[in-house]
């Protein structure tokens, strides 16, 4: 009965999480480079969440405008190097070890929480979606997306069963790992509120759940207070980027435009010296897909009266992951897309062939896309 349980509980999520992998590894042979070569999984943002593992945060001038790795955030170097030190793995291995780790947690997270070990379509539907969920190359690459995604989901599941203290320090290593995650604080605050609690209740409860999510931030600017001497390094390194505030669905035309003018799903296509078309047309179906998943998953929750407690938390998170990051300029469409693997908790609200689809779409997706990254067209 035992092995039985325990096959129930990691069966289905670790073959998703190994199916994923391989998508991964095929993508990289595809590409042309090697999994066992260093460089293969340290390309872009990479180097600063490797080099902040190794140094800490620095921050320094750099003509008119700041630099150093004070711009990114923490969780993930801290953790890979807490792996080195007891480990002695190299950095390399270590962060991406931790990245496909959490890749992996995330899944087995989600099969035996929200999705309660169901063998249903919606919820198999789920799990792969989450496996190869949109960005999945940044979930077992060096970045924190998968890092983000486990303690996302945790908070998210701690909060609909009334552990304030738990989420809130599931909210806070989210927090730690990637901005979005801040987000968060607010999102269960606004759901925590609405709430029909008495009004103390509800306060005590933010206070637990929001402030220390909101704690984690902190956290996180105190540190490189301590070491780069300025509580605003963050925002410094940021500055010199040019963000601007724009509509943020404005990525989504843009796709939709290109889309109009090419077939759905062009990343099929062998790339050619457009490597510009190539890499615009695998992220605008990517868009499109995101998209069209938030508008079913808000159509079918919303819908519904009166509107579960589970799927409004689920409508507010959503809604405030998906446009809060947008509304800046110079930010990549398919890294915000790579932080929204929870929507996949939406496909067991969708008739089963709608659930389905999104599935195989995000799989059918996930390879092509990893390839561009592996030739380094979108690290």
């Amino acid at each position: 009965m035992h092995r039985s349980s325990t096959a129930a509980a990691l069966g289905p999520p670790l073959a998703a999480w190994v199916l994923a992998t391989a998508a991964v590894l095929g993508a990289s042979a595809w590409a042309g480079v090697s999994p066992r070569d260093a460089q293969t999984w340290t390309q872009g943002d990479s180097f600063l969440y490797l080099d902040i593992a190794r140094h800490g945060f620095t921050l320094y001038r750099c003509g008119a405008d700041w630099c150093g790795n004070a711009g990114w955030f923490p969780a993930l170097p801290w953790l890979t190097a807490a792996v080195h030190a007891v480990t002695r793995v190299p950095y390399v291995g270590a962060a991406v070890g931790l990245a496909c780790a959490f890749h992996a947690a995330t899944l087995v997270l989600l099969w035996n929480t929200f999705l309660e070990r169901r063998l249903t379509i919606g919820a198999v539907s789920s799990l792969l979606f989450a496996a190869f969920a949109p960005g999945l190359v940044f979930h077992e690459a060096i970045f924190p997306m998968s890092v983000l995604a486990f303690f996302t989901l945790l908070h998210l599941w701690l909060l609909y069963r009334r552990r304030w203290l738990g989420a809130g320090l599931a909210g806070a290593a989210a927090a730690l790992a990637y901005p979005v995650g801040v987000l968060l604080a607010g999102t269960s605050a606004l759901w925590l509120l609405l709430r029909g609690a008495p009004a103390g209740a509800r306060l005590r409860a933010v206070a637990e759940a929001s402030g220390l999510t909101l704690a984690g931030a902190l956290v996180f600017l105190v540190d490189q207070r301590l070491e780069t001497g300025r509580w605003n390094a963050y925002f410094l390194v940021q500055r010199k980027y040019d963000h601007a505030f724009e509509q943020p669905f404005a990525p989504l035309e843009n796709a939709l435009h290109i889309l109009h003018h090419h077939s759905p799903l062009a990343v099929t296509k062998p790339i050619t010296s457009q490597v510009h078309f190539a890499v615009s047309s695998a992220t605008a179906d990517e868009t499109v897909l995101v998209a069209a998943l938030l508008v079913c998953g808000l159509a079918a929750v919303l819908i519904r009266r009166p509107v579960d407690d589970l799927g409004l938390l689920l409508v507010i998170w959503a809604v405030a992951a998906y446009i809060v990051p947008q509304l800046e300029t110079e930010v990549q469409s398919y890294r915000v897309e790579a932080t929204l693997l929870p929507l996949a908790l939406f496909l067991p609200r969708l008739p089963r062939p709608l659930a389905v689809v999104f599935a195989v779409l995000s799989i059918f997706l996930s390879v092509p896309i990893a390839r561009l990254a592996f030739q380094g067209r979108l690290f």
